[in-house]
């Protein structure tokens, strides 16, 4: 959190939210990002959005007690609005859980193509670039990925693992958004990094 405020972020979205968590984020974030919309999931399945600017047209959807929770909002720049998705489908480990991510992408990219603001999806997919669920969604959904020739920035690795090895967590924008910087953040003792 405190990373967060020193970078001075206009908008964030923050994932595995817990009962336990919500109140002590929320606190913390108020002063530079006050507009926020958390939720708490079964165990870590929570999501928190936090903005500097007011957000409205907000959207939960996938909050079941066995899924992760994910969110659509409109945040109101000066610029303009925004269509921000923060989004957490579940882990393809297993032949059902792999079918239960592909239909929660498949939602996700109906209410992508929905959108009449410029979108920015943001989330862990538990995919990898290379996989084809998540080429898929790209074609779908017609997002570019703004990692596409600067790296690979990975940012998943077990926690026994001192490096990240797995780039599962995505920033993708619709066309026309010009990219300023992307980076991997430091370590926390989380086993992903922002």
């Amino acid at each position: 959190l405190d990373w967060i405020v020193s970078e001075k972020v206009d908008v964030v979205a923050i994932q595995e939210v817990t009962h336990e968590s919500v109140s002590f984020v929320k606190e913390r974030l108020n002063a530079t990002l006050p507009h926020q919309l958390f939720q708490s999931g079964y165990g870590a399945r929570g999501m928190g959005f936090a903005s500097r600017w007011p957000i409205d047209e907000i959207e939960r959807f996938g909050d079941t007690r066995w899924t992760h929770v994910q969110f659509a909002v409109t945040v109101n720049t000066p610029t303009g609005k925004v269509r921000c998705f923060s989004v957490h489908p579940t882990n393809p480990t297993t032949r059902p859980q792999s079918e239960q991510q592909r239909a929660t992408l498949g939602r996700i990219a109906q209410r992508i193509s929905a959108a009449e603001e410029p979108v920015v999806v943001v989330g862990d997919f538990n995919l990898t670039p290379w996989s084809p669920t998540f080429r898929r969604f790209l074609q779908t959904t017609q997002l570019r990925d703004p990692r596409v020739g600067r790296g690979l920035f990975p940012t998943w690795s077990p926690p026994s693992s001192p490096w990240p090895f797995i780039p599962i967590d995505h920033i993708l924008v619709s066309s026309g958004w010009a990219l300023d910087r992307l980076e991997l953040g430091p370590r926390f003792g989380s086993d992903h990094r922002p």
